[in-house]
């Protein structure tokens, strides 16, 4: 009897509602379906993911492609700036050469001439005293001088100087 009476223990032990056995059941029951719930939650969030991807992925390709045309137009620029800098460069060293050139010859005629400007204002001041002398003589002429005014000053031109 005293076996018999530990196999009713025993089973009085695993049919107890309370007792650890039936409530460790429980628990994995409601882990189980629990496990179930959070699974579909799972598929539902990869399904989501994979179309997210798939979006982001169709985006990332159009962003390459309009990238990749940016760099082939880039690309075409260089070739055509390639292509015709030499030529630009040769032209503005023909012209800077042009330009030295010219500031040479312009640096010669001043050299040449400058001496040459006090004499031709030298002899621009005694033709204008002679020509003040032969209008006065002119004016002095009875006929002549009721028609000719008597200048007020002596007016000179103004220049077309820069300095």
């Amino acid at each position: 009897k005293p076996v018999l009476s530990d196999v009713s223990d025993i089973i009085r032990y695993l049919n107890d509602p309370e007792g650890d056995i039936k409530q460790s059941m429980k628990h994995f029951n409601v882990l189980s379906r629990n496990l179930e719930l959070t699974r579909q939650n799972v598929d539902g969030v990869l399904a989501k993911a994979g179309g997210e991807v798939g979006t982001i992925t169709g985006k990332v390709s159009g962003v390459l492609d309009e990238t990749s045309l940016t760099v082939k137009r880039a690309n075409a620029s260089l070739a055509r700036l390639d292509e015709k800098l030499p030529e630009l460069l040769n032209s503005a060293e023909g012209s800077l050469k042009n330009v030295e050139r010219i500031s040479a010859d312009l640096k010669l005629a001043e050299e040449q001439m400058l001496p040459r400007v006090s004499n031709i204002v030298k002899k621009s001041e005694g033709t204008l005293e002679s020509t003040d002398s032969v209008l006065q003589a002119v004016q002095g002429i009875w006929p002549i001088s009721s028609y000719i005014a008597a200048p007020q000053e002596k007016q000179f031109v103004p220049g077309d100087s820069h300095d």
